[in-house]
């Protein structure tokens, strides 16, 4: 007998409202005044919440960039795995990002919200561009096809 999936109860509910609250009037003010200059106060009176229910959620103003990252890494590795044996290794790849593109279309104004959050931070965007000089990171940015590029012919290996 299989158990029909139950919907979140409101004690779940609510957390996931609370968290998304704290998330979006974080972006906003981060956007608006600055990664370096918001405060973990702003934040909350914002969220309608305390300093302290912040705190229960997050760490750390800076884990508030973080957006899932590691769930959707997660996720990304489960789609590839679960890929059609008969598909090649570019097709799985193309299928799971696919898969997991209608995540970040939902949340497009949140992931904009977050780059200009880690653009006004002068130490965010350095750090950012150092892991670009990295010779991995100079790699995949010279080797990243731009676009509709990825889709439509793979890159000779050589």
């Amino acid at each position: 007998m299989t158990s029909a999936p139950t919907s979140p109860g409101r004690r779940e509910r609510h957390k996931r409202t609370t968290r998304q609250a704290l998330e979006e009037a974080a972006l906003v003010l981060f956007a608006r005044d600055g990664f370096d200059a918001t405060t973990v106060e702003a934040i909350a009176e914002r969220a309608e919440v305390s300093p302290r229910t912040f705190f229960r959620y997050f760490a750390a103003k800076e884990e508030v960039l973080d957006m899932g990252w590691a769930e959707r890494r997660e996720r990304l590795a489960r789609l590839v795995r679960e890929a059609p044996a008969v598909a090649d290794d570019l097709a799985a790849a193309v299928a799971a990002l696919e898969g997991i593109a209608v995540d970040f279309e939902a949340e497009r104004h949140r992931v904009v919200l977050r780059a200009a959050a880690v653009a006004s931070s002068p130490g965010r965007a350095a750090r950012r561009r150092a892991r670009r000089r990295t010779p991995a990171g100079a790699a995949a940015a010279r080797d990243r096809p731009a676009g509709p590029a990825l889709r439509s012919a793979p890159r000779p290996v050589s």
